[in-house]
């Protein structure tokens, strides 16, 4: 959604809104950001206390920031806990849940599927 838009949509509706991980500059104090590659990081390391070593990543492409951060903290958590990082687990998608769904059904319909939990 674009800035513009954002704010089209802020302007008319009569109940409070908050944007979540963009920054609108006309409306910045409706926007809450959080650490991308902390949270990956933690949203990992939790799959791997709960017993799983083999988990797939589903994330942004590479060449937006949050792409970049949120594949560092995935890494950091296998690393960290001696999981081999192997890239044929990571899929990018576009930010877009029907893009998330469809790769989450390509890792689940393999023959023989590499992961055993999906972080997205």
């Amino acid at each position: 959604m674009s800035e513009k838009a954002i704010m089209s949509l802020i302007n008319s509706i009569a109940m409070p809104l908050v944007v979540i991980n963009r920054d609108v500059a006309q409306a910045r104090e409706r926007c809450v950001f959080f650490e991308q590659q902390e949270a990956a990081f933690q949203a990992v390391e939790y799959l791997i206390t709960q017993g799983h070593r083999d988990i797939a990543c589903i994330t942004v492409p590479m060449h937006t920031p949050t792409g970049q951060a949120r594949l560092q903290g995935y890494r950091n958590a296998l690393i960290k806990h001696g999981i081999e990082w192997d890239p044929s687990r990571v899929k990018y998608g576009d930010s877009t849940m029907t893009r998330g769904y469809e790769l989450c059904r390509e890792l689940a319909g393999r023959e023989s599927p590499l992961q055993r939990a999906v972080f997205l």
